[in-house]
């Protein structure tokens, strides 16, 4: 019989890493790495020093035996002491930091890892800055700067400054320093945390109370709580994101949100899911396990797609998080697409990510439209792309500025990526990005005065710096990149510019500037035109 008991109460700092190193708080086996970098370590004993909450932990008592724990927190390895295990089910992060810095490692029996030691926990205190601080490998601390694992116990820092402050002429400057040592360590001593115990709760329980203690603060990640309800000896669904992310490299796209990876295999269950919908009902599905190694290749193969044909060549440009999803069922409904069903996939492509198809489109009708790809990929329809007669697509109005959060701004940068290089697809072995040059530096980022260059082998070794150039004599002379003369119609930049009477300045850039907006939308508005979508008229466009 189930007894869920759920308890709120508050803990001493002290109390709580005691049990840590006691084996009777563990990290389950099912939670993510430990992501923390400095600045967040920092800013978590700042929080503590100025007494500030640093928010609840949640610990979580299962009803029955669990199948592992981490065997590290904080670089320290921990062993199981108790038979009555409870496990931190929120506060990973800050409780592994806490225990990684405040442990005195000459106090300890634990073994550590000592080069994660040094790189993330061997914090110091700097008594005369009064901050936080990381002192440099190789580098002897002043005597003023204290580990701050001393710092939980007064004896041991009296022993380190006895030893260290003698070197201090200053009378007063030392009894500064003890008094501000002491602060911190009764701060120390005296921390409480707020504590949730979560009590006899199934693996499904303590995930739905975590989901639901965290919906008004921190994003909850899907795949975390997928790994906790599926997680087995034999399989961890965290594992195999990081084994995709790892392989996502060499296309750029190992910082890819781990939720859009999720969400891809929710719906190769059989519907379009974009929330955390029947999470708990998927994760305990006995083919959970097999879905997800059959669906992970099609993501990889849905990724090399958008890099080598279509130059989306960092997840950031992604018009739609949601296109990964429609082209991942691309490649695992067709195995060997031919010609016809790759350039209606590239229509569609486009087609969407011009005309903000997903968001002026309802959920039900985004519903209606993945029903009506997948019709597609069966052979059932000639196209991809579902319209609903009662909405007319256009594209939205031509953007003033790059900018990486608006559908229409990610749209043009790609277009504009994809017809320096006529179209064609790229190998990423050879193209290893993109960057946006400035025709004329200094000025403001205006879609007429940038330039996307693709990062090859040759730009690499240009070593050209940017800012100290005018690049738009770079590309009329084609020294640069060794480039040839059609090369410069592909930039929307054309031989005559030579012409112009350089030494009045401003006119000079007013009108290549212009003259160039024109002939980037024109070429925008027929390729438009060419894939079915009306192009929406503008001030820009009557130039």
């Amino acid at each position: 019989m189930n007894r869920l008991n759920i308890e709120t109460k508050v803990r001493s700092l002290q109390s709580i890493l005691l049990d840590i190193k006691n084996g009777s708080i563990h990290i389950p086996s099912f939670q993510r790495d430990y992501v923390w970098n400095k600045d967040d370590i920092k800013n978590l004993f700042d929080s503590i020093k100025r007494k500030y909450p640093i928010g609840a932990v949640l610990f979580w008592s299962p009803d029955n035996e669990l199948g592992g724990f981490k065997d590290r927190i904080g670089s320290y390895y921990v062993n199981s002491f108790s038979k009555n295990l409870t496990y931190i089910l929120d506060g990973y992060q800050r409780l592994s930091t806490l225990f990684g810095c405040l442990t005195n490692p000459n106090r300890t029996e634990l073994d550590r890892n000592i080069e994660e030691w040094n790189e993330y926990f061997n914090l110091f205190y700097d008594l005369d800055e009064d901050a936080f601080v990381y002192i440099r490998p190789k580098i002897e601390p002043k005597p003023f700067q204290i580990p701050v694992y001393l710092l939980m116990n007064s004896s041991d820092f009296r022993k380190y400054a006895r030893l260290n402050f003698e070197q201090i002429d200053d009378e007063s400057l030392i009894n500064k320093y003890y008094d501000r040592a002491d602060d911190l360590s009764r701060t120390f001593s005296d921390y409480q945390i707020a504590l949730v115990d979560i009590n006899n709760a199934t693996i499904e329980e303590a995930v739905e109370i975590f989901s639901r203690v965290n919906s008004k603060g921190q994003d909850i990640s899907y795949d975390w709580m997928a790994n906790a309800l599926s997680f087995s000896d034999s399989f961890s669904f965290k594992d195999s994101i990081d084994s995709l992310l790892e392989s996502l490299q060499k296309y750029n796209y190992e910082s890819i949100e781990r939720n859009l990876v999720f969400r891809c295999i929710q719906s190769s269950f059989g519907q379009l899911y974009i929330d955390n919908t029947d999470i708990e009902y998927l994760a305990k599905r006995s083919d959970f396990k097999e879905v997800t190694k059959q669906t992970i290749p099609f993501i990889e193969r849905a990724v090399k797609f958008l890099y080598e044909e279509l130059l989306v060549l960092e997840p950031k440009l992604i018009p739609y998080n949601i296109q990964l999803i429609f082209i991942m069922e691309f490649f695992r409904k067709i195995e060997e697409p031919n010609k016809v069903q790759v350039s209606e996939l590239k229509r569609w492509f486009w087609f969407t990510s011009y005309s903000n198809y997903f968001t002026i489109y309802s959920l039900s009708n985004q519903r209606r439209a993945y029903e009506y790809f997948i019709d597609f990929l069966l052979g059932k329809n000639d196209k991809a792309v579902y319209l609903d007669s009662k909405v007319r697509f256009t594209t939205a109005t031509f953007p003033e500025k790059i900018s990486l959060g608006s559908v229409r701004s990610k749209t043009l940068l790609l277009f504009l990526i994809n017809h320096s290089n006529n179209f064609k697809s790229v190998d990423p072995s050879q193209v290893f990005g993109y960057f946006l040059e400035q025709i004329f530096p200094g000025q403001q980022r205006v879609i007429s005065n940038i330039i996307p260059i693709l990062v090859t082998k040759d730009t690499i070794s240009s070593g050209r710096n940017p800012k100290k150039i005018n690049y738009l004599d770079h590309l009329l002379e084609n020294s640069l990149f060794n480039l040839r003369d059609n090369t410069l119609n592909k930039y929307f930049i054309r031989e005559e510019y030579k012409l112009y009477n350089k030494y009045d300045q401003v006119n000079f850039m007013r009108e290549i500037l212009e003259d160039r907006l024109y002939s980037i939308i024109q070429s925008e508005k027929a390729f438009v035109n060419e894939i079915g979508l009306d192009y929406f008229e503008n001030d820009k466009s009557d130039h």
